[in-house]
């Protein structure tokens, strides 16, 4: 295949040629300690940070939406269609962010992105009394939040080295799934605790503004880790 479309774009045959990609084959099998070891350490750090606090939002916000709105006084149909706005957001987000990560630095898209996220969890506070207005700040939340944690999933398999990849991903979500569970429990805790619907939503903004600060400090120590050039895998090929 690789050999097909080299030969479209030159001209010339690669029938004897074989293509390989460097990357560092496992020799030993993937452990936790290797997360933690020189750069990895802030990098594995933030990671969990963004993780937990990202699927926070995101399992609260699902999970408690309608009964939120409905306290506030919102019926449950209005409620329910308000709602899907997030999920909307969420995907339509992911497809956006995913073709501006393309074009520009990944993480400060993201950063934008949560940043953006946790000023429109402002606004539905804010809009209590404005339907359309509170439906369009919780379909700015879902692309600011949902929308960013698909692309933070593929972005993660990029800060590790082969041999460590999986293990990183598979623990930041996992991370990421306590904070689901957090997120799950809190919004009956909240209600529970009497805040008010823009106080509660107010509170909820603040792990959307610290996931967007952690992705800036992870843009800086990336940028002081290893030049590109030495973690990015090398490709050649073998001519017979």
């Amino acid at each position: 295949m690789i050999a097909r479309t080299v030969s479209a774009i030159t001209r010339e045959r690669y029938d004897t040629t074989h293509f390989y990609l460097n990357e560092g084959t496992a020799i030993a099998k993937g452990s936790i300690r290797q997360l933690f070891v020189g750069r990895q350490l802030p990098i594995t750090l933030m990671l969990w940070v963004v993780f937990f606090m990202s699927l926070l939002i995101i399992y609260l916000l699902s999970s408690w939406m309608p009964t939120l709105l409905n306290h506030r006084g919102i019926d449950l149909q209005h409620a329910s269609w308000v709602t899907t706005a997030f999920q909307i957001g969420g995907t339509l987000g992911a497809l956006a962010l995913g073709m501006l990560m393309d074009k520009y630095n990944p993480f400060r898209v993201l950063a934008v992105s949560y940043a953006l996220g946790a000023v429109c969890i402002v606004m539905i506070g804010l809009s209590e009394n404005g339907l359309w207005l509170m439906a369009l700040a919780i379909f700015g939340t879902g692309i600011g939040i949902s929308g960013s944690q698909v692309g933070l999933n593929a972005l993660t398999a990029t800060l590790y080295p082969t041999q460590s990849r999986a293990t990183g991903v598979s623990w930041s979500n996992a991370v990421g799934r306590c904070g689901a569970i957090v997120g799950s429990l809190s919004g009956g805790v909240m209600m529970a605790m009497n805040f008010s619907f823009d106080n509660l939503f107010f509170i909820i903004a603040v792990p959307a503004a610290i996931s967007a600060v952690m992705l800036t400090l992870l843009t800086v120590v990336i940028r002081k880790s290893a030049s590109a050039s030495n973690t990015l895998p090398r490709a050649g090929v073998v001519n017979e």
